[in-house]
């Protein structure tokens, strides 16, 4: 036993920044509506002012890239743009803008807004999940311009480099809206810490919530659990009761060597 726990605990990797909040749920009641106190996040985007405030159930009048809270138990104002409860538990993120994205380079992009935060991608968990109301790109035209039209989509990056997703169903929301689960691979990135971004860029409207990092056994972690297997099994027989054919040979070599000469 001594030694499989000591290949479980060598096996083990103290990680040096955990993600934290992957769900929202750890988020204090809101006081007002405008409240910068979302741990483990900040709020990147122009109009977030690199985090000073959420948008908690109103609507986004601006038309700038926000990031914004949905939270249960504050009442709808005339003013929401939310229809829709959070997608689980008492808090969700909501994504919206309504411009379309600006010409590159610009150091003003009121279109395009993220929440993001440093963690470490632990290699047996580089799988990210989320659930979101979000199923795929938007286009808008807009009247006043024949012909012209913006693309809005989710976006996600890990240290600056963008990250493929796929969209996969994820049944029905509390109102009925078409859910998808995300799934996106950041196994390029294993083992390393960096910042995450989830968020939006160009004109739509979408919520997430209940991110994870799903563990996928690998090489390493199978070769690992074989070594504890093995060495449990190591123990198992050390330790298990002689068969009744071994305890009869033993007591015929005792018998046979009795009386001592």
């Amino acid at each position: 036993m001594k030694r499989a726990a000591i290949i479980m605990l060598l096996a083990s990797v103290i990680r040096p920044w955990a993600f934290e909040n992957l769900d929202f749920e750890q988020t204090p009641a809101p006081t007002e509506a405008w409240t910068d106190n979302v741990p483990g996040w900040r709020h990147i985007g122009a109009n977030g002012g690199g985090g000073s405030y959420w948008n908690v159930n109103r609507a986004n009048l601006s038309g700038w890239a926000e990031a914004s809270l949905i939270y249960q138990n504050t009442p709808e104002s005339p003013w929401t743009v939310w229809p829709t409860p959070p997608i689980d538990g008492l808090f969700s993120m909501a994504f919206s803008a309504f411009w379309p994205l600006l010409p590159q380079p610009t150091t003003n992009d009121y279109t395009s807004a993220w929440i993001g935060q440093t963690g470490f991608i632990e290699p047996g968990a580089a799988r990210l999940t989320l659930i979101t109301d979000y199923t795929g790109p938007q286009i808008v035209y807009y009247p006043e311009n024949p012909g012209e039209f913006a693309v809005g989509t989710l976006t996600l990056y890990f240290e600056g480099t963008p990250v493929p997703f796929t969209l996969h169903d994820a049944g029905t929301g509390m109102i009925g809206q078409p859910l998808r689960e995300l799934r996106a691979d950041l196994g390029p990135f294993s083992g390393q810490t960096g910042e995450l971004r989830i968020g939006i860029e160009g004109p739509h409207t979408f919520v997430i919530d209940e991110i994870h990092f799903v563990p996928e056994p690998g090489p390493a972690s199978l070769l690992v659990a074989g070594l504890g297997a093995f060495g449990l099994l190591g123990t198992w027989r050390a330790r298990r009761p002689r068969s009744r054919c071994a305890q009869r040979r033993k007591s015929a070599v005792i018998r046979r060597d009795w009386p001592p000469r």
